[in-house]
């Protein structure tokens, strides 16, 4: 599912990432980048979490989302809320549903 909704082939080895890890400047916070396609039933949604342990959607506070009309295909971004400094851990999770 995720290689679909990134635009990639799910039958063919990619040498690259899904997506990429990164972080704003000034203030700092942390990003993940990875491409959508336009496939209006389909939710993205990139959670953030500062525990791995702990189940991601009770753990997890939704940082981005987008479904319907809003999946047009291309690259997106999504910026955590919080600031890197306001946490000693911090992870982000893209999830994708049908």
């Amino acid at each position: 599912m995720i290689e679909y909704a990134t635009g990639t082939e799910p039958n063919t080895a990619n040498p690259g990432a899904l997506l990429t890890v990164g972080e704003t400047i000034a203030p700092a916070k942390l990003t993940v980048t990875f491409d959508r396609i336009a496939d209006p039933l389909l939710t993205y949604t990139v959670r953030a979490s500062n525990d791995l342990t702990a189940s991601w959607p009770a753990a997890g506070v939704t940082v981005f989302t987008s479904t319907g009309s809003e999946n047009t295909a291309g690259s997106v971004t999504a910026t955590d809320t919080d600031l890197i400094s306001a946490h000693p851990r911090r992870f982000l999770r893209l999830e994708v549903s049908y």
